[in-house]
């Protein structure tokens, strides 16, 4: 039979922690070797209980500290990239994360992520809109998502908790912060291919115009207004050429996007088997670039060839999980893209995402 002992606390809470882990070491004396109670003992005095994990079994014991990364107190006016442990590399098991951040006094604060990949249901970041976990919670995230809206505080402060299980880790994510003077948005970007109206006056109540160059429909509201709680009314447009959603299709525009898988971004379902062309005028090549990608990796793929058909010579063969792809460039005018999907999965993946000029 094997026994396991697991603890991980804060050094705020040494003292009653310390005591419950001597009280299950004396009830596990009778059942474990003396070097192995000495071993724990020496390891939790040693540590000071701060972020430490003993494990132990029949034939011994073994101390799981967590990658360094995790958490602390920022007080910057904006700053990141800030990461989950060892990212981009996987998170590891048993982690408990906090991170405090403090603007100026008068300001709020914006979360802005660039990739979340956690353990569904298991492994999650609580944001709070305060200082500790006592303030409200403003967001639960967990799982794999491919886009997160920006997240606003009331106040100068924010509290991130990040926790993982036992088992079965991920990528985890980054996330930037900035803040603002309330009444103040943040500069909302101008799309590719497009123009706006008011390049510096984001403050509450203003109302900024798009409009796209010619050949590049607009997608997404024109105006946008800065609200009083430093968020816009809609979110920037886009300006884009030539798109597709659906399974397949011929793509003839000079440049296009975005190009998805079925559904995207719900789930692109199973038995699919979706072909792309993309023709631009003679003399061009094409540059695809991605914007997400996630699919079952080693079943469902993706799969690019250099020229008008399956005949021609395959340049990537995409599947599984890609935080980034690198660009992939033909070497003529045509490219050819075949997606597939086997006959069942039982957890909702998204698909892709990709543009091509």
């Amino acid at each position: 039979m094997h026994y396991t002992l697991r603890w991980k606390e804060h050094a705020e809470n040494v003292s009653s922690k310390s005591n419950k882990v001597l009280g299950l070491l004396s009830k596990l004396q009778r059942k474990l070797p003396r070097e192995a109670l000495e071993t724990a003992y020496n390891t939790l005095v040693r540590t000071k209980l701060e972020y430490a994990s003993v494990l132990f079994s029949n034939i011994g014991t073994t101390a799981l500290t967590s990658a360094t990364g995790c958490g602390g107190s920022l007080t910057a006016s904006s700053g990141g990239p800030v990461t989950s442990p060892n990212y981009p590399g996987n998170y590891g098991n048993n982690e408990n994360c906090e991170w405090s951040i403090t603007a100026p006094e008068g300001s709020i604060i914006r979360l802005t992520f660039d990739s979340f990949n956690t353990e569904d249901d298991y492994d999650f970041l609580i944001i709070y809109d305060g200082a500790s976990d006592n303030a409200a919670e403003i967001e639960r995230l967990t799982g794999y998502r491919s886009q997160i809206s920006p997240i606003i505080s009331t106040s100068n402060t924010l509290f991130l908790r990040f926790t993982s299980d036992r088992s079965v880790s991920r990528q985890g994510f980054q996330f930037n912060y900035t803040s603002s003077t309330a009444g103040q948005c943040w500069d909302p970007g101008v799309p590719a291919n497009g123009n706006r109206d008011n390049n510096s006056n984001f403050t509450s109540g203003q109302t900024v115009r798009y409009t796209c160059m010619d050949g590049y429909p607009l997608r997404g509201a024109a105006n946008i207004t800065c609200q009083p709680n430093g968020t816009w009314s809609g979110a920037t447009p886009t300006c884009g050429g030539t798109s597709a959603t659906g399974c397949g299709g011929s793509l003839t525009a000079p440049s296009g996007g975005p190009v998805t898988s079925p559904n995207y971004p719900g789930n692109y379902g199973n038995n699919k088997n979706c072909e792309w062309l993309i023709t631009v005028p003679e003399g061009s090549i094409i540059r695809l670039t991605f914007d997400s990608f996630y699919t079952e990796d080693g079943y469902d793929f993706l799969t690019i060839y250099d020229g008008a058909s399956d005949h021609a010579a395959e340049i990537e063969r995409l599947t599984g999980y890609h935080a980034q792809i690198i660009p992939i460039i033909s070497t003529s005018n045509t490219m050819f893209l075949r997606f597939t999907s086997d006959w069942l999965y039982m957890h909702p993946l998204q698909g892709f995402q990709f543009s091509y000029l």
